[in-house]
């Protein structure tokens, strides 16, 4: 019966461990399927156990068993062909390449996985040999183990790193996990003594006397593990878990941006061309979106464009799965609001789609973000599903606004790049910022400096180089300047800004502003939502949107083209200035310090975390030491076995644990034998009642063996007896004066000496006595 409660003890403590693990797909399938995986195993290890099959071969068989229904499982999971590395061509690793691929498949994923087969197997497989692991140490055993507390770490930490610690931010599966590794320790009996008793059984017509679990007792009733050492396992798991909680997990480590995603197609990074397309077909419905749940936002992003070269604006995109704990290059405004809308009948084409702010969740499409703007991208492009996605999006007020500033220009550097910058455009920043108070009202006067008097024509030609903006600026209207497209009016918005300081960038997307909305809601976008606008961060506020465009558009489709050869006004190549200028020319504003402080708070963070790891690892030795000696004091306290049982506890120690089944004496002249093979040698500590000399270590240990079998079986020693069963003294062999516990530090001493160095430096706070570990035969 104790068996079958340790078992199933044991068990639970596995299953409770996999909920973080599960917390991590989309599905409620994943509990069942990883709880079952914790579970199974037990029954295969008590199968092995009925078939009196060695634990180590119920291990093997079981994760063999469990590798080929793996790899059973992914054989029929559509992967993309990808070219494998040199150090997968040997033939063990080509067959094992499905369940290899499965695990980047995994943290690539959105998060929260789905719970198909593909993303399922990885985590199941762990379980399951974690479980394995568990259960051929606890199947059969009448003793509650370690064993599922390291099962229980492996999947709590696996948990935390497929979910980046958030599944289980509460803590609670952890506290529950510790309360039941406690009730087992506690309620289980520690071990069944009778095969532990020195001697086997008592001799017959004799009475034992009552002693302590010293391993001399008879088979009463089954002795409790003290509640010091589990409380001390359940206060250091539930320390963890307590700082898993209290520490944010805003920048947790993210094991997902160690796999490298798939990169932006090339002719997708500059999605500019697809605006041209859109504004010529203005009535032509592109996609329908319906709230859920929450008000639309007032605009769609299509693609944020940060990357600018003098020529062109693009986006290097860090594609990562979408809920991946990877911070962007600017941190978040303070104040965000929920978005929530669904996306349906999409005719975009292409793998952009339409997002707003950062997404959090994203379902009906594989869909990936790129972690800096917030951009979602489909490798596989959009189907015919509706796709909901939920997110949140920089919602600052107007007074935030007003009063914000911009972050340093070493933080902001890839927002502010204007590599050989035209001078004229300097100046004309220059020009329309002076007089301004605010980086607000900077913005501001650019962006109606830009608006001017000037016409929105998306037929205009296209572009947005140092030359382009120059033309739209300068030129007049005959000459094709002082009439552009909306990206004409953003990009000499963002160079102009950048120049003045302010970190920009461009967006494509639809403007819902003025759009029409359907009685349930429903808000059809058509080629004439199309635009492109700017963007512009403020410390603590994060993006605003700006758009410098005219209100009201035309659409001639047959301007004037821009001069050609010598003709064009300053070219980039022939005026510009150094990178320099623009660090120079960025004055720090109230709320540059904003990065300092977010470095100051990380590295308080990590110090405190350290210290907190540092503390648990103090807390432990001393809880150790201190199990250490309430179990020395009671060893002393109990007699000749007592004394016995602290030469067992040092010959563990020593690495030299003597068979469970032998008797005093044998396990003392095993000890001898063991030592004299050893590094002992002799003790020369000055008053010293006992000598711990090679030629007495048999005599000191019989004696004591001796003495504790008769204390515990036996009648009062008989005047005269020999000093050990079939031995006489040696000369320096110590007296029958001597002491019970005084022959035990003798021996311990000895022991302790023929040690190595590790052994003897954790000798005082080794854990491996606690369980009352003896050689198993």
């Amino acid at each position: 019966m104790n068996r079958f409660a340790v078992a199933a003890w044991s068990a639970l403590v596995v299953a409770l461990s996999t909920l973080p693990l599960a917390a991590g797909y989309s599905s409620p399938v994943a509990i069942g399927v990883l709880i079952g995986c914790g579970i199974v195993p037990f029954g295969v290890a008590a199968l092995g156990r009925v078939a009196k099959i060695g634990r180590g071969w119920v291990a093997v068989a079981g994760t063999v068993l469990a590798v080929s229904a793996a790899l059973i499982l992914l054989d029929g999971v559509d992967t993309e062909s990808q070219p494998v590395p040199g150090w997968r061509a040997s033939p063990a690793l080509s067959v094992l390449g499905p369940l290899i691929d499965s695990v980047p498949r995994l943290l690539t994923a959105p998060r929260p996985a789905p719970a198909d087969v593909g993303y399922l197997v990885p985590t199941a497989l762990l379980v399951w040999i974690v479980a394995l692991g568990v259960a051929v140490v606890a199947v059969g055993r009448a003793r509650a183990t370690a064993a599922p507390l390291v099962g229980a770490v492996a999947l709590h930490v696996a948990g935390a790193l497929l979910t980046a610690g958030r599944g289980d931010t509460s803590g609670a599966v952890a506290l529950a996990t510790a309360v039941v590794l406690l009730l087992g320790w506690v309620l289980l009996p520690s071990q069944a003594r009778a095969s532990a008793r020195v001697g086997g059984q008592p001799p017959t017509g004799t009475t034992s006397s009552p002693t302590v679990a010293t391993g001399l007792e008879k088979p009463a009733a089954p002795a409790r593990r003290g509640l010091l050492v589990p409380a001390v396992a359940a206060l250091v798991l539930a320390s963890f878990a307590l700082t898993a909680v209290a520490v944010p997990t805003v920048r947790s480590f993210e094991p997902r941006t160690l796999v490298p995603p798939p990169e932006l197609p090339l002719a997708a990074t500059n999605p500019i061309p697809a605006l041209s397309l859109w504004n010529s077909r203005p009535d032509t419905p592109l996609l329908s979106v319906s709230p859920d749940g929450a008000d639309l936002p007032e605009r769609l992003t299509i693609a944020a464009l940060p990357d600018f070269d003098g020529a062109a604006w693009t986006i290097d995109a860090r594609l990562r799965a979408v809920g991946v704990v990877d911070a962007p290059d600017l941190d978040p405004g303070t104040r965000q609001r929920d978005v929530a809308f669904v996306l349906t009948d999409s005719a975009l084409g292409g793998v952009w789609v339409p997002s707003a702010g950062m997404a959090q969740s994203v379902s009906g499409a594989d869909v990936l973000m790129d972690t800096d703007t917030g951009v979602l991208v489909a490798p596989d492009g959009l189907g015919t599903d509706p796709v909901t996605i939920r997110g949140l999006l920089d919602a600052p007020t107007d007074t935030e606004i007003s009063r914000a500033g911009t972050p340093m220009a070493e933080v902001a550097t890839r927002y502010l790049e204007l590599p050989r910058i035209p001078a004229s455009l300097r100046e004309e920043s220059a020009a329309l910022t002076e007089g301004t108070h605010s980086r607000w009202e900077q913005a501001l006067a650019i962006a109606e400096g830009v608006r001017g008097e000037r016409t929105l024509d998306v037929g205009a030609p296209s572009g947005s180089s140092y030359g382009r903006i120059q033309e739209f600026l300068f030129l007049p209207q005959a000459d094709g300047g002082q009439v552009g497209t909306s990206e004409q009016f953003a990009a000499s918005f963002a160079v102009l800004a950048r120049a003045a300081g302010l970190p920009t960038r461009l967006v494509i997307g639809f403007d819902l502003t003025d759009a029409v909305a359907d009685a349930d809601g429903s808000v059809t976008v058509t080629g004439d939502d199309a635009r492109m606008w700017a963007e512009v961060y403020f410390a603590r506020a994060g993006w605003v949107a700006l758009d410098p465009s005219p209100a009201t558009s035309t659409d001639t489709g047959d301007l004037p083209q821009p001069p050609a050869g010598d003709e064009q006004p300053d070219q980039p190549e022939d005026v510009g200035a150094d990178d320099g200028q623009d660090a120079e020319e960025n004055v720090a504003e109230p709320g540059d310090g904003d990065a300092d402080t977010q470095t100051a708070m990380n590295v308080v963070t990590g110090l405190t975390m350290l210290a907190g790891l540092a503390l648990l690892g103090v807390l432990g030795l001393v809880g150790l030491a201190a199990a250490r000696e309430v179990r020395r004091r009671r060893w002393r306290a109990a007699g000749a076995a007592g004394a016995w049982a602290q030469v067992l506890d040092a010959a563990v120690l020593a690495g030299r644990p003597v068979p469970s089944s032998s008797a005093a004496p044998d396990a003392a002249r095993a000890l001898a034998e063991a030592t004299e093979t050893g590094r002992s040698a002799p003790d020369r500590t000055p008053g010293r009642p006992v000598s711990a000399a090679p030629d007495g270590r048999g005599t000191t240990a019989l004696m004591l063996a001796e003495r504790a079998e008769r204390a515990a079986f036996g009648p009062e020693p008989r005047a005269g007896a020999s000093t050990a069963v079939g031995h006489s003294a040696p000369a320096g062999a110590p007296s029958v004066a001597t002491s019970d516990w005084e022959l035990a530090i003798a021996v311990e001493r000895d022991l302790r000496a023929s040690a190595g160095a590790w052994r003897r430096a954790v000798w005082w706070v080794s854990p491996a006595v606690l369980g009352g570990r003896r050689a198993q035969r």
